[in-house]
């Protein structure tokens, strides 16, 4: 029995082997082909655009010498001020990709209608005046009092940034951080004025008992500042649109502190005398000024959206 075993065992596996290419190529595979992998969108290249946005700042000016004819005005000598309104500019900038790490470097400049006033007014009397004279009185001393009103303004009339950008990019979408330089122009001004009542007893006629006596002074100044900007933002293609991107970004700048000298004129009537007396003199006055930029922009890439092929 036991050599019939060992032949027909023998057999069946001859023809197992014969048999097994035939298997094998209807054997199915372990799983499927995986398909290409999807492009994901590539944030390099070239770009510039446009944006619109609403700022607020911050501004606490100091004076100090800003007075009508030696008269010190109340609300002359401080202001806080918190200028705000709308920015609107332009952009351009390059950016490199590794992977989902994006670098860049951008540069804008915007024009902006930011401003603030604040408006004072408050009493004041005094006798002497010495160091105008009586405002030009020949008899001293004399006494003036009445009403005085200031007005402190200020404006930043542009601004620019140049600003490296730091972000990770999720296909379509770019979150980053900003920070560089900041630059712009900050204007400020201011008006005194008083309307009082001037008495000189050592004279004869009306301004013995009192007279009507007014006086006004006026300064303006601007200048051009450096100083430092951070923010962040996000960016996204704009689908069926090309190579266009749309953006919303805060951004912080901080312009310093502005300290200057100004020469300014005021003037004081004393009409029942004929009385005229101009004056000049100097302010000094100083603010540091901070301003928050809210904005919203479109850019158009050149090259823009070249998709980059992820890899397994």
């Amino acid at each position: 029995m036991k050599p019939q075993l060992l032949r027909r065992i023998a057999t069946a596996l001859a023809a197992l082997g014969m048999a097994w290419p035939a298997i094998a190529a209807d054997m199915p595979l372990k799983g499927p082909l995986l398909p290409p992998p999807a492009p994901v969108y590539g944030w390099g290249g070239y770009y510039f655009g446009g944006n619109i946005g609403y700022s607020w700042g911050k501004e606490d000016l100091n004076l100090s010498g800003f007075a009508v004819n030696g008269v010190p005005i109340p609300g002359a000598d401080f202001a806080a001020l918190r200028p705000h309104g709308t920015v609107a500019g332009g952009q351009v900038g390059f950016n490199w990709q590794t992977g989902i790490v994006v670098f860049g470097l951008e540069s804008d400049l915007q024009w902006t209608y930011q401003k603030d006033t604040v408006n004072s007014a408050g009493s004041f009397s005094g006798t002497g005046w010495t160091t105008q004279d009586c405002f030009g009185d020949a008899s001293t001393p004399c006494f003036l009092s009445g009403t005085g009103t200031a007005t402190l303004t200020t404006k930043i009339n542009w601004f620019g940034t140049l600003r490296v950008r730091f972000g990770l990019a999720a296909d379509q979408f770019l979150f980053y951080g900003t920070g560089g330089l900041a630059y712009g122009r900050v204007q400020t001004a201011g008006f005194a004025a008083f309307n009082a009542t001037f008495n000189d007893s050592s004279v004869i006629g009306t301004c013995a008992v009192a007279c009507p006596a007014s006086g006004s002074a006026a300064y303006a100044d601007s200048a051009t500042r450096l100083g430092w900007s951070a923010g962040a933002g996000v960016e996204a293609a704009m689908p069926f649109v090309g190579n266009w991107t749309w953006r919303a970004e805060y951004l912080f700048v901080d312009f310093g502190t502005i300290t200057t000298t100004t020469a300014y004129g005021s003037s004081v009537s004393i009409p029942a005398l004929t009385l005229t007396q101009l004056a000049s003199a100097s302010v000094w006055h100083s603010a540091r000024v901070t301003d928050n930029i809210v904005r919203f922009g479109l850019n158009y890439r050149f090259g823009g959206g070249a998709p980059i092929v992820a890899s397994y």
